[in-house]
């Protein structure tokens, strides 16, 4: 796997697997799926201020560039937060 280092504004994203289940053990509907991905960042270009690498975050699922499967491409200001779990 070949890691990019991104320019400008732009963020590197390890996407996390669509689950097929809840940790309780319930299936999850197709319409759940379909909700914006969730990731950790890997890389982050200069110009990007709010999020760092390692953050988990959430952000557009058609504003991203498919890397390879589990990795995308996306712009800062396609990004919707900064993910808090909590234990």
């Amino acid at each position: 796997m070949n890691t990019i280092q991104p320019l400008r504004d732009l963020v590197l994203v390890k996407v996390d697997p669509v689950k097929e289940k809840t940790s309780s053990g319930l299936f999850i509907v197709e319409a759940w799926k379909s909700l914006p991905p969730t990731g950790t960042v890997i890389a982050v270009g200069p110009e990007v201020k709010s999020v760092a690498v390692g953050d988990r975050i959430q952000f557009e699922r058609y504003a991203s560039i498919i890397l390879e499967d589990d990795e995308r491409l996306c712009r800062e200001t396609n990004i919707f937060g900064i993910l808090n779990e909590k234990i």
